[in-house]
Protein backbone atom coordinates (compact mmCIF):
# COMPACT_ATOMS: atom_id res chain seq x y z
CA UNK A 1 0.00 0.00 0.00
CA UNK A 2 1.46 3.41 -1.12
CA UNK A 3 1.62 6.35 1.63
CA UNK A 4 -1.12 8.22 -0.84
CA UNK A 5 -3.18 4.94 -0.41
CA UNK A 6 -2.71 4.48 3.47
CA UNK A 7 -3.06 8.50 3.96
CA UNK A 8 -6.10 8.38 2.32
CA UNK A 9 -7.68 5.29 4.30
CA UNK A 10 -6.83 7.19 7.97
CA UNK A 11 -8.41 10.38 6.52
CA UNK A 12 -11.61 8.34 6.03
CA UNK A 13 -11.40 6.24 9.57
CA UNK A 14 -10.35 10.15 10.95
CA UNK A 15 -13.96 11.11 9.54
CA UNK A 16 -15.51 8.52 11.37
CA UNK A 17 -14.11 9.70 14.93
CA UNK A 18 -12.46 6.56 15.27
CA UNK A 19 -9.34 4.99 16.11
CA UNK A 20 -6.07 4.71 13.32
CA UNK A 21 -4.52 1.67 12.63
CA UNK A 22 -1.86 1.46 10.68
CA UNK A 23 1.71 -0.63 9.94
CA UNK A 24 4.75 1.36 10.03
CA UNK A 25 6.69 -0.77 8.09
CA UNK A 26 4.59 -0.01 5.08
CA UNK A 27 4.40 3.73 5.61
CA UNK A 28 7.45 5.59 4.59
CA UNK A 29 6.50 9.02 6.64
CA UNK A 30 4.34 7.62 8.94
CA UNK A 31 5.60 9.95 11.74
CA UNK A 32 4.54 13.07 10.27
CA UNK A 33 0.87 11.66 9.60
CA UNK A 34 1.07 10.35 13.24
CA UNK A 35 2.16 13.52 14.75
CA UNK A 36 -0.94 15.36 12.95
CA UNK A 37 -3.46 12.68 13.90
CA UNK A 38 -1.88 12.90 17.66
CA UNK A 39 -2.52 16.78 17.25
CA UNK A 40 -5.47 16.82 16.05
CA UNK A 41 -6.88 14.38 19.31
CA UNK A 42 -6.71 10.71 17.36
CA UNK A 43 -5.80 7.67 18.85
CA UNK A 44 -3.37 6.34 16.62
CA UNK A 45 -2.35 2.00 17.11
CA UNK A 46 0.19 0.78 15.15
CA UNK A 47 -0.33 -3.01 13.94
CA UNK A 48 2.17 -5.40 12.71
CA UNK A 49 1.99 -6.21 8.95
CA UNK A 50 -1.70 -7.05 8.18
CA UNK A 51 -3.74 -3.28 8.00
CA UNK A 52 -6.37 -3.66 5.67
CA UNK A 53 -8.84 -6.51 4.86
CA UNK A 54 -10.88 -7.37 1.38
CA UNK A 55 -14.37 -6.06 1.30
CA UNK A 56 -16.87 -5.79 -1.25
CA UNK A 57 -14.28 -7.48 -3.79
CA UNK A 58 -12.11 -4.92 -4.53
CA UNK A 59 -11.79 -2.34 -1.74
CA UNK A 60 -9.46 -2.63 0.86
CA UNK A 61 -10.96 -1.45 4.46
CA UNK A 62 -8.34 -0.14 7.01
CA UNK A 63 -9.55 -2.00 10.78
CA UNK A 64 -10.61 1.15 11.63
CA UNK A 65 -13.36 1.85 9.30
CA UNK A 66 -14.37 -2.17 9.97
CA UNK A 67 -16.54 -1.25 13.25
CA UNK A 68 -17.38 -5.17 14.10
CA UNK A 69 -13.06 -5.25 14.47
CA UNK A 70 -12.01 -4.80 18.02
CA UNK A 71 -7.75 -4.08 18.22
CA UNK A 72 -6.94 -5.55 21.86
CA UNK A 73 -3.84 -3.93 23.36
CA UNK A 74 -1.91 -7.12 22.55
CA UNK A 75 -2.42 -6.35 19.02
CA UNK A 76 -4.71 -9.39 18.70
CA UNK A 77 -7.78 -8.40 16.77
CA UNK A 78 -11.62 -10.27 17.25
CA UNK A 79 -14.97 -9.63 15.82
CA UNK A 80 -17.07 -10.43 18.61
CA UNK A 81 -19.52 -7.46 18.45
CA UNK A 82 -22.23 -8.50 16.62
CA UNK A 83 -22.22 -12.08 17.80
CA UNK A 84 -24.33 -13.07 21.25
CA UNK A 85 -22.84 -12.65 24.00
CA UNK A 86 -23.24 -15.93 25.49
CA UNK A 87 -20.51 -14.51 28.25
CA UNK A 88 -23.76 -13.25 30.00
CA UNK A 89 -25.35 -16.66 30.39
CA UNK A 90 -25.21 -17.77 34.38
CA UNK A 91 -23.18 -20.76 35.13
CA UNK A 92 -25.86 -22.43 37.79
CA UNK A 93 -28.50 -22.43 35.72
CA UNK A 94 -26.46 -23.77 32.50
CA UNK A 95 -25.44 -26.83 34.81
CA UNK A 96 -28.56 -27.64 36.20
CA UNK A 97 -29.93 -27.68 32.22
CA UNK A 98 -27.31 -30.15 31.53
CA UNK A 99 -28.08 -32.34 34.70
CA UNK A 100 -31.11 -33.07 33.45
CA UNK A 101 -30.07 -33.57 29.76
CA UNK A 102 -27.33 -35.98 31.41
CA UNK A 103 -30.50 -37.30 33.37
CA UNK A 104 -32.29 -38.12 29.94
CA UNK A 105 -29.68 -39.67 28.24
CA UNK A 106 -29.07 -41.51 30.79
CA UNK A 107 -33.08 -42.34 31.07
CA UNK A 108 -33.57 -42.72 27.27
CA UNK A 109 -30.17 -42.27 25.07
CA UNK A 110 -28.27 -39.50 24.30
CA UNK A 111 -29.59 -37.38 21.98
CA UNK A 112 -32.62 -38.39 22.26
CA UNK A 113 -34.62 -35.14 22.04
CA UNK A 114 -33.06 -33.96 18.23
CA UNK A 115 -34.90 -36.63 16.48
CA UNK A 116 -38.04 -34.18 17.52
CA UNK A 117 -40.91 -35.10 19.92
CA UNK A 118 -44.78 -33.30 18.78
CA UNK A 119 -44.36 -30.24 20.45
CA UNK A 120 -47.62 -30.66 22.45
CA UNK A 121 -46.29 -32.96 24.44
CA UNK A 122 -43.08 -31.18 25.15
CA UNK A 123 -45.22 -28.03 25.99
CA UNK A 124 -47.23 -30.57 28.59
CA UNK A 125 -43.98 -32.13 30.07
CA UNK A 126 -42.80 -28.32 30.51
CA UNK A 127 -46.17 -26.98 31.78
CA UNK A 128 -46.16 -30.32 34.50
CA UNK A 129 -43.12 -29.21 36.42
CA UNK A 130 -43.63 -25.34 35.72
CA UNK A 131 -47.31 -26.27 37.65
CA UNK A 132 -45.14 -28.72 40.18
CA UNK A 133 -42.86 -26.08 40.96
CA UNK A 134 -45.83 -23.32 41.16
CA UNK A 135 -47.23 -25.86 44.08
CA UNK A 136 -44.31 -25.40 46.12
CA UNK A 137 -42.60 -28.41 44.75
CA UNK A 138 -38.68 -27.42 43.75
CA UNK A 139 -37.28 -30.64 43.01
CA UNK A 140 -38.45 -33.61 40.81
CA UNK A 141 -39.35 -36.40 42.93
CA UNK A 142 -38.23 -38.88 39.63
CA UNK A 143 -35.32 -37.30 38.96
CA UNK A 144 -34.04 -35.40 42.28
CA UNK A 145 -33.45 -32.20 40.16
CA UNK A 146 -34.57 -28.93 40.18
CA UNK A 147 -38.48 -28.37 38.12
CA UNK A 148 -37.10 -25.34 36.94
CA UNK A 149 -34.61 -27.02 35.22
CA UNK A 150 -36.92 -29.58 33.49
CA UNK A 151 -38.94 -26.51 32.26
CA UNK A 152 -36.30 -24.77 30.70
CA UNK A 153 -35.19 -27.91 29.27
CA UNK A 154 -38.18 -28.46 27.38
CA UNK A 155 -38.35 -24.70 26.65
CA UNK A 156 -34.86 -25.47 24.82
CA UNK A 157 -36.30 -28.37 23.41
CA UNK A 158 -39.09 -26.32 21.92
CA UNK A 159 -36.49 -23.30 20.36
CA UNK A 160 -34.71 -25.86 18.73
CA UNK A 161 -37.49 -27.79 17.07
CA UNK A 162 -38.57 -24.46 15.88
CA UNK A 163 -35.78 -23.62 14.70
CA UNK A 164 -34.77 -26.15 12.56
CA UNK A 165 -37.97 -27.57 12.10
CA UNK A 166 -37.90 -30.81 14.01
CA UNK A 167 -40.79 -32.60 15.67
CA UNK A 168 -44.19 -31.80 15.17
CA UNK A 169 -45.66 -28.58 15.35
CA UNK A 170 -49.11 -29.57 16.41
CA UNK A 171 -49.92 -26.44 18.78
CA UNK A 172 -54.16 -26.35 18.56
CA UNK A 173 -54.68 -22.98 16.30
CA UNK A 174 -58.11 -21.07 15.89
CA UNK A 175 -59.47 -21.20 12.50
CA UNK A 176 -59.93 -17.77 10.52
CA UNK A 177 -63.44 -16.54 9.91
CA UNK A 178 -63.38 -14.09 7.82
Amino acid sequence: MSDDALLAAVCDATALEESVYFSDDKLKHGQAIIDNLHAAGYAVVPLQAATVVPYDGDRFVPYAENPERHVYTTGAIKDNRSKARVDLLPSAPLLAIAEVLSYGARKYKPHNFRHGLPWGDTYASMQRHLLAWNDGEDIDPESGLPHLAHAACQIIFLLEYAAKGTGTDDRWRYENKE
